[in-house]
Formats: C-alpha cells, structure tokens, sequence
C-alpha cells in the first residue's frame, strides 16, 4: 500500500513543480509583464480597492518616522492617495474622466519615503537595469532566504525573483539595495504586497506592513476635491539649468540636500540633509555644489533663495551588453 503522506506530498509538490517549470520557459519580459497586471490598480479589471501600509522610515543617522500612505482606487474613474509621514502630509486626486488633478502637500518628505514610493508597486531600478541586456537573463531557480523562486540575474550586481506559484515579484537587489515583497493578499482578481522590506546593505531603511480591501462602496466626497490646488512646493518653484557633475560610485540611492542660492543662481551653500548610503554623501554635496539654477525673480529683481534639491544615484543607468 502506498503511503498516504507520500500521496499529499506528490499532490502538493506537483503544481508547484509544473508551475515553476511554467514560469522558468517565460522570458524575463513576460515574466515582468505577468507580475505587472495581477497588481492592485493594474487596469480596468481591477474591483474597487484600497491599500493601506503603516510606515517606519530609518535614517542614516538612525532617526525614525512613522507614517501612513493610503490609495484608493475606482478603477477608470477616479484615485486618491492620502501620505503622512512625521510632518509630511500629501493628498492627490485624480479623475480619469474629466482629467482632473488636485495636489495639496506640506513639510518635508522624508527620503526614506521616496524609496518606498519608488518600490511598493514594483522593483523599478532591478527591472531597467535587467532588461538594458540585449537579451535580458533568463529565469533560473534560485534559493533565495530559504525560499524557491525563479530570478534573473546579471552575476554581478543585480538579482530580480518571483515567486513561482503566484507569479508576482518576491524579491530585488541593484548593488547595496535589496527590497522582498511577501504576504501578497488579493482583492478582486488582482494583488498588492502586504509586506514590504527595503535595506541599504544590513540597514533596514522602510518596514511596511498593510494590508488591502475591496471597497463596495466609497464615501460620497472621497474623490470631492476640497478647494484650489496648493501652489507648488518650493523645490518645483525654481529651475536647474546645469547639473552638477557626478563622480562614480557603484552605489545605488538617493540624497537629499539644502541649497542656499545666490541671486545669480549659484549654488553657495550646500548641507547633507539624509542620504540612504554613507558612500553618497560626498558626491551628492559634490554635485549639488555645481549645480545651476535659473535666476529667481520676485516682483523683476533677481533674489536669492534656500530650497532641497534630490541626488539620484544610479551607476549602472544606460548599460548595455
């Protein structure tokens, strides 16, 4: 008599073996493609949703912020996010049929926020670096934290892995930077990433923990913008017209940097504001130092000003084999 464990076993491990050989004949194109579209928000087949992540940001120097982001989605019709981070607060609206955008912001966003913004949805800078090979690395099995996924990868610097039973992105590291997306919840016939972790090296930089709803219903003003939009924040007041030079550095990240301005445009004072790795810090204050700005005029005179200026790190930008 064969033995019943042996049965479950076989009936467990069979699809997951037929799926994985499934996803491994997929190129990496289409493999990204199929994560893309099982997304919450992904398109018009979505059911209407919201996604909620509570939020710790780590700074360089250590220094915590906790926040809340929140999207609300009516497939087609309208969208809103609602962010709040320390003294950061943002709200956009958007309406897809009369093509209607409100902003309002206020305070300083944290940098650690921008790396989850850039991240949550998909791993971007894995995604492009990967697929700057012409062709792009094929999908192989790969032990990853203990976990079988399927990843592609250049043998150096960048590593992109999905899970195989699912389909949806699992797992992303560019050089120092490595995020893993787990607890994947559906809504609908789609999925958003309950958990998300991003790291600079052994740095926890942003925990996210949420968690995803079908909305039968929304609040009547939910999409109702309150009044005018804002004016723009002060760093979309003033323009560059020169970019500083940038010396390479195999690290991938952002800086955010304060400027003090002349009335000339130039660049007089720059101060570290965070960075997420420590190898940035010089070149980013480097660059916004040569940094050019167009002449800001209040009332026809030339004035000086103060405002943050954002360094984005990406090395391997561009490549190709």
């Amino acid at each position: 008599m064969i033995d019943s464990r042996f049965l479950l076993a076989v009936v467990f491990l069979a699809p997951l073996a037929c799926s994985a050989q499934v996803m491994q004949s997929l190129s990496l194109t289409r493999a990204i493609a199929r994560a893309n579209v099982l997304l919450a928000g992904a398109g018009p087949t979505d059911v209407p949703n919201h996604v909620h992540y509570d939020l710790k940001l780590h700074d360089l120097k250590g220094k915590v912020t906790t926040g809340t982001y929140d999207v609300y989605r009516d497939p087609m019709i309208s969208s809103r996010a609602d962010v709040v981070a320390g003294a950061y607060k943002y709200t956009v609206i958007q309406n897809f049929i009369d093509h209607h955008l409100w902003i309002s912001t206020s305070g300083e966003r944290p940098l650690e926020l921008l790396d989850f913004e850039e991240l949550y949805l998909e791993p971007m800078p894995a995604i492009d670096r990967l697929m700057a090979y012409r062709p792009p690395p094929r999908l192989v099995p790969q032990q990853v934290n203990g976990a079988p996924l399927l990843c592609a990868s250049d043998e150096t610097t960048t590593n992109l892995c999905f899970d195989p039973l699912i389909h949806v992105y699992a797992y992303a590291q560019l050089l120092n930077q490595t995020v893993i997306y787990s607890d994947w919840q559906t809504v609908g016939t789609h999925t958003a990433a309950a958990t998300i972790r991003i790291w600079d090296g052994k740095r926890l930089m942003v925990e996210a923990d949420g968690r995803v709803e079908e909305v039968k219903k929304f609040p009547p003003t939910i999409f109702v913008a309150p009044g005018d939009a804002e004016p723009a924040p002060d760093a979309e007041k003033y323009k560059i017209i020169k970019y500083g030079r940038v010396h390479e550095v195999d690290v991938y990240g952002n800086a955010l940097i304060h400027v003090q301005v002349d009335e000339k445009g130039r660049v007089t004072k720059a101060q570290l504001i965070d960075a997420d790795d420590k190898e940035l810090k010089h070149i980013a204050l480097e660059y916004a130092k040569g940094t050019r700005y167009e002449p800001y005029l209040v009332n026809g005179q030339p004035t000086p000003f103060e405002t943050t200026l954002l360094f984005h790190n990406f090395p391997l930008e561009g490549a190709d084999q």
